[in-house]
């Protein structure tokens, strides 16, 4: 983790403020949830940048709030183009016990991850995007 946000850095002109880490006792649904979130999300810029529009957070609240529920409708799953058996759908149809949790910055290398950070909900996350946006 300490490396990812260091290379994220890195492409960054803006000092990182907030890092957020999703859990799951399944590897395959974290990567099942980004690939969803990469799929869903507007105003992608490129890579893992968007735009903070009032789109980009309405559609993040939305979809964050809907992970652990498998809440997704019919019509939500049938709007989107190429979707096939994989990870995002199964993400979208079932239930999950994702863990979301905001890590403590800056990171010590000396510390796991998950004791340097604090379970936080997933709307919550948004809101906070939300504010550092608004301060940067």
């Amino acid at each position: 983790m300490y490396r990812r946000i260091s290379n994220i850095q890195t492409g960054c002109p803006h000092n990182i403020t907030h890092a957020f880490v999703v859990e799951s006792e399944y590897e395959e649904e974290v990567a099942g949830l980004e690939k969803l979130l990469h799929r869903l999300l507007p105003s992608r810029l490129r890579g893992e940048w968007y735009k903070g529009t009032d789109t980009f957070f309405e559609a993040l609240d939305t979809l964050v709030k809907k992970t652990n529920s498998g809440s997704s409708s019919y019509e939500e799953i049938d709007q989107l183009p190429d979707l096939n058996a994989g990870p995002e759908l199964e993400i979208m149809m079932h239930r999950h016990n994702f863990n979301f949790m905001q890590i403590c910055l800056p990171i010590n290398k000396h510390i796991p991850i998950t004791k340097a950070a604090k379970k936080i909900e997933p709307e919550d996350i948004v809101q906070q995007l939300r504010i550092q946006l608004v301060s940067v």
